[in-house]
């Protein structure tokens, strides 16, 4: 019976329903998007930050603009370090592309030893050690459009000079992309003679890699790294993009509730002489409440079921367009598959079933509220408006939030200015 009660009643104004629905489906979409993205960015990410280290315990990273090339000898003659690979690290400005292209010089026969993956398959071996060959991703050379054989064109300073695709990368090297060369003569190209951008250490058995680590006497801006804290460094620099791009989607969901609820008190008050006639034949005050939060529970499930499709529409379309960082240039080049994670769908749906729930909430209690005797007399409908609450405890929120939102950030993030929103 309350089945076809509850069925009736969201029959009774379609367009209220698809307006409830729509609002929860955005907020629930937003949401799952940017984590979806975010997620399988960040885990295409620390596979191909495991590619470049490979068997490495420890990783020596300079700046930008490398370090000095001597540093490389002091390091190997440690006890402790059983293989070492340097390597220079470009992004190349590549003719007739916007976006530059990651060019990795390494010297072959070191890299073999900890990084495999990234010794490039090539017919002939001596064009590992040729100045103008150069091996490509998978990812690499569909972007570019080349197979083995064909020419590439990179700028260095004002000059173009062009390079052999002598080969591809194997398929462990992932799908970034990438491009890998003799070091020295990436070095000659790039201008970058003496100086390399990193080392990648393998230690001895028994060596404590942090350990190693602290004992080790670096020039000023060379810093050294385990392979898991590139993963952590990068989750760490999107944290704020990621954070304000959910407090959007709460805000988005917080809106779907006020819908909500705007749409169910509407529909309460036109139903008030239904309900009070329920009660009349014998229904409780309990479950004239759970009749609407039922109501309110239906409107959640699809606006929820729609939100999660959408936001997986979302970040395909997202990720084609505006690539795995929405553009904020944490992950150029790289391009993931979309990973969807089971608990975070069910949590963006259960905040979306939540976010209905509240806004039905107000109503729902109010219906069980109403005498049945007066809300069967015409013209009662409006007795469900007539005790708003005081408008003063609305302006005080409205100085709170002012006033929270004027507080400087906590540990990076604007924690005040997310209250100030709440408050809003």
């Amino acid at each position: 019976m309350n089945g076809r009660l509850v069925v009736g009643f969201l029959q009774q104004n379609p367009g209220r329903l698809l307006v409830s629905v729509a609002a929860v489906a955005l907020g629930v979409a937003l949401g799952f998007a940017v984590q979806i993205i975010n997620g399988s960015a960040i885990g295409e990410f620390m596979q191909a930050a495991r590619v470049l280290s490979g068997d490495a315990d420890l990783t020596i990273r300079g700046p930008r603009d490398g370090f000095d090339e001597t540093l490389y000898p002091a390091i190997v003659r440690h006890e402790g370090v059983i293989a070492a690979s340097p390597a220079v690290e470009v992004d190349a400005a590549m003719v007739g592309r916007e976006e530059p292209l990651r060019i990795i010089g390494l010297d072959i026969f070191r890299a073999a030893r900890l990084q495999p993956a990234l010794v490039g398959e090539a017919d002939d071996s001596l064009d590992t050690l040729r100045p103008d060959a150069v091996f490509l991703s998978a990812e690499s050379m569909r972007w570019l459009g080349v197979v083995r054989g064909d020419t590439v064109r990179v700028r260095s300073g004002l000059q173009q000079r062009p390079l052999r695709v002598a080969g591809a990368l194997g398929a462990a090297a992932g799908t970034g992309r990438i491009a890998v060369m003799d070091i020295a003569a990436a070095q000659s190209l790039f201008g970058r003679v003496g100086r390399i951008t990193r080392i990648d250490l393998r230690l001895r058995a028994g060596v404590e890699a942090e350990r190693f680590a602290r004992g080790l006497r670096l020039p000023p801006g060379v810093t050294v790294e385990l392979p898991r804290d590139a993963g952590d460094a990068t989750g760490r620099m999107t944290r704020a993009y990621r954070v304000n791009l959910n407090v959007l989607a709460l805000v988005a969901l917080f809106t779907g509730g006020l819908l909500v609820l705007s749409t169910q008190a509407l529909s309460v008050a036109r139903r008030r002489s239904q309900i009070a006639l329920l009660r009349v034949i014998g229904h409780t005050r309990r479950q004239i409440i759970a009749l609407i939060l039922t109501e309110g529970a239906i409107v959640g499930s699809i606006g929820a079921a729609l939100g999660l499709v959408a936001g997986y529409a979302v970040a395909r379309a997202a990720l084609s367009v505006l690539g795995a960082d929405l553009g904020a240039g944490f992950f150029r080049g790289v391009m993931p598959s979309l990973r969807i994670d089971p608990i975070v769908a069910a949590v963006f749906a259960s905040l979306g079933v939540l976010a209905a729930l509240a806004g039905s909430a107000g109503p729902a209690m109010e219906a069980a509220r109403a005498d049945p005797a007066r809300a069967l007399k015409p013209g009662d409908d409006a007795r469900a408006f007539a005790r708003l609450p005081s408008a003063w405890p609305g302006l005080l929120l409205l100085i709170a939030g002012a006033g929270l939102s004027q507080l400087p950030p906590v540990g990076g993030l604007p924690w005040f200015g997310y209250l100030s929103i709440a408050i809003l």
